[in-house]
Parts: structure tokens; C-alpha cells; sequence
């Protein structure tokens, strides 16, 4: 008798989620999950959600192993699912996708994950959170990192920013400015709740952001000058030298003649003569 309350609440939630909520495009789809927290092994309800779309939608599922379809001749093509779920033999983080189909052929996919879900480490950066772990999965609209103090209201990261990412063994998320408190970190995603064993962290201070400085401005470089143009050779000159006037023959000293003496007077003797 237990088993019938959840495979009543499948063939409703089928009746229910079969129709498209829309028309048209197929937009998306998302996977929706109720556990049953009184059966054992652990029970879920799976119920894949489309938005848009032409009617008739077909539904397809893929399990990974540790994820079984309850029931026996249960068809295996609904918009819901009912599933047994065994942490032990879950890989994959216990991945379950929907794929939905509508009558013009458009299809979208969904996953969700659905095994145990670990917290192995959680640090506070400059502005961000990290945990590390394992079954994290992909984040689902409702899936977010927790920031709860010891009294007072809890913070939800953000999981939207520049630096987040999501995956299945690492989640990085921004978070606000911090208040001096200490607060414990918890993943909530498909449905499953970890808390850090590490306790309680301390936000920090995002680190400001520095403006680039910019490169100091390159001075013009002036254009190199251009080659000086060798001197022009000198023009020869076309007049012919004038040659020197040709020396004058040296003058030879006027001839000395010699008067003939007078009757009755000595001879004079020549120039230069010695008496």
C-alpha cells in the first residue's frame, strides 16, 4: 500500500504535465522532483516540464545506472516518472534527462541529478564562494549555494554572475559584501541538501577593480630625412688658361766702343782693365 499513494500521484501529475504550456516554439524544458522520504530504497517523482511547443509532446528518459523505473509494465514515455534511487550504485552524480518533443519536431532536454550529494571543501574569496564536492549536477532553476549564519535571515549566492560556474564537482558563486558574521554552506540542488563539514566561513571583501592603466602615448616619430643629394661636380671651366707671357730675352749690356785716341794721347785701356 505504500507504493500505490506515489504511482497514484504520477498518473495525476501525467494527466497534469502532458499538455504544453504554451504554443508555438518549444522554449525549454526542466525536470521537477518530489521525494518520498517514508520509502525505502529512497522514491522520487520526476515530472518534465515543457514551455511552449505544438501538441501531441513525446517524452523521453535516459537513467543512469542506480536510477530504476518503479513498477512493473509501466510505460516509460510519460511526462512522470516515478523512480528508485540507490545512493550506493548511483554514477553520474544519479543523472536523470528528459527530452521532450512536440508534433513540428522541435525537441529541448532537462537534467537533474538524483544521487548523494557530498561537500568536500568550502572557501570564501575576494567577492565569490567555492565548494567542491560531488553530485552537485547541472543547476536547476531552484538550485543555489546557502550562506546561513547562526541567527538571522539566510544569503543565497549568486550563481548567475560573471564568475560563476556550476558543475558536478565544483560550484563557484558570487557573494555580497561581508558583515563580519561567520555562516555555514549549504548546496541545495535537485531536491538534496549538503551542508560543508568544514564549518562556518567568513565572507571577504570582493577585491576593487583596477582600472587598466594605459600604456603611455607613443611619441610621433618623424620622418627620416631624405638622403642629401651629392654635391653637383664641379663645372670645368671652359675658358683655356691663359699661358704666361713669355720672358723677354735678358738685355745684353750695350758694346763699349772704344774711341780712337787722340794724336799725341795715350790709349785708354779697356773697361775693367787694371793699370
Amino acid at each position: 500500500m505504500v507504493r500505490v499513494g506515489p504511482l497514484l500521484f504520477v498518473a495525476a501529475a501525467t494527466a497534469a504535465s502532458t499538455a504544453p504550456s504554451g504554443c508555438g516554439r518549444l522554449r525549454g524544458a526542466r525536470v521537477d522532483v518530489t521525494r518520498v522520504e517514508t520509502v525505502r530504497p529512497e522514491h522520487a517523482i520526476l515530472r518534465c516540464l515543457v514551455d511552449g511547443g505544438r501538441a501531441p509532446i513525446a517524452y523521453s528518459w535516459r537513467l543512469t545506472p542506480g536510477i530504476h523505473q518503479a513498477g512493473y509494465g509501466v510505460p516509460g514515455d510519460e511526462a512522470a516518472m516515478l523512480v528508485t534511487v540507490e545512493p550506493i550504485k548511483t554514477t553520474q552524480a544519479g543523472l536523470v534527462t528528459c527530452t521532450a518533443s512536440d508534433a513540428s519536431g522541435q525537441s529541448v532536454s532537462a537534467s537533474v541529478a538524483l544521487g548523494p550529494m557530498a561537500i568536500t571543501r568550502a572557501a570564501a574569496g575576494p567577492g565569490t564562494i567555492t565548494v567542491e564536492g560531488s553530485g552537485f549536477g547541472v543547476r536547476g532553476a531552484d538550485d543555489a549555494v546557502w550562506l546561513v549564519p547562526a541567527r538571522g535571515a539566510a544569503l543565497m549566492a549568486d550563481s548567475s554572475c560573471k564568475q560563476a560556474s556550476w558543475a558536478d564537482a565544483k560550484i563557484v558563486a558570487c557573494v555580497p559584501p561581508p558583515d563580519g558574521r561567520v555562516r555555514e554552506v549549504r548546496v541545495e540542488s535537485g531536491g538534496r541538501l549538503a551542508l560543508a563539514p568544514s564549518g562556518p566561513v567568513e565572507l571577504e571583501r570582493a577585491a576593487p577593480t583596477a582600472k587598466p592603466i594605459a600604456p603611455p602615448a607613443a611619441k610621433p616619430v618623424a620622418p627620416a630625412a631624405k638622403p642629401i643629394a651629392p654635391a653637383a661636380k664641379p663645372i670645368a671651366p671652359t675658358a683655356k688658361p691663359i699661358a704666361p707671357p713669355a720672358a723677354k730675352p735678358a738685355l745684353k749690356p750695350p758694346a763699349v766702343f772704344a774711341r780712337p785716341p787722340a794724336a799725341g794721347a795715350a790709349p785708354t785701356p779697356p773697361p775693367g782693365a787694371k793699370p
